[in-house]
């Protein structure tokens, strides 16, 4: 979460008391905005190499939330806080996010990915239209976010499917509802892991990659 004066809500607030762990960008920032001793902080700016074991090894015993959120951008996307993100997908936390203005932002910020990212945005809905954008997307380097109406995530998700070749695929799910949830698979395993989960018509995001 983006942690600017005017973002430090009532929620935020909870948030940050109750948290077991706290990740912030700057020290006189996060101690700032969480206003907490800094025995439970870390800060991303200027870490070396034995701070980030440090805090690797607490995400790893930690119990309890863990409250990451940058200065005043969106942590992990552009800013520090990708590796935290990707250690709390391996270590088994469920993600949830006090979302900022842009669903995308969020999306590439919980993707773990780095950039460049193409925002490929809505595919065109004629299926010959359609067709060649998928083909243009096959063909991308980078991490491609797509776009998508709600009542089409499973006609999306068919088609990403039947991409040939290997691809990562990462899909936000219902950002900050009740409902929220992130899924990291392959492009084989998207149509059962959607359906394990019960997506069938949602507000969404998908991206994908090619392994590297």
């Amino acid at each position: 979460m983006p942690l600017q004066e005017s973002a430090v809500t009532a929620e935020v607030a909870t948030l940050l008391k109750n948290a077991a762990l706290i990740i912030g960008e700057s020290r006189k920032e996060t101690l700032a905005r969480a206003k907490r001793d800094q025995a439970h902080c870390f800060f991303l700016d200027n870490m070396n190499q034995k701070d980030q074991e440090l805090l690797l090894g607490e995400l790893s015993r930690v119990k309890g939330d863990v409250a990451l959120f940058s200065d005043s951008g969106m942590a992990g996307h552009c800013d520090p806080g990708g590796l935290v993100i990707r250690k709390c997908v391996e270590f088994g936390f469920t993600i949830r996010t006090l979302p900022g203005p842009t669903s995308s932002g969020i999306a590439l910020a919980l993707s773990g990915w780095e950039p460049p990212v193409l925002i490929f945005g809505f595919l065109p809905r004629d299926d010959k239209e359609r067709a060649r954008a998928w083909n243009d997307i096959s063909k991308e380097k980078h991490p491609v976010l797509i776009l998508e109406t709600p009542y089409r995530f499973q006609k999306l998700v068919s088609e990403a499917s039947h991409l040939k070749g290997k691809w990562e695929i990462f899909v936000a799910w219902e950002i900050g509802s009740l409902e929220e949830g992130y899924l990291w698979c392959t492009q084989t395993e998207l149509q059962k892991k959607s359906a394990e989960r019960n997506w069938t018509k949602g507000e969404f995001i998908l991206m994908l990659r090619k392994p590297k």
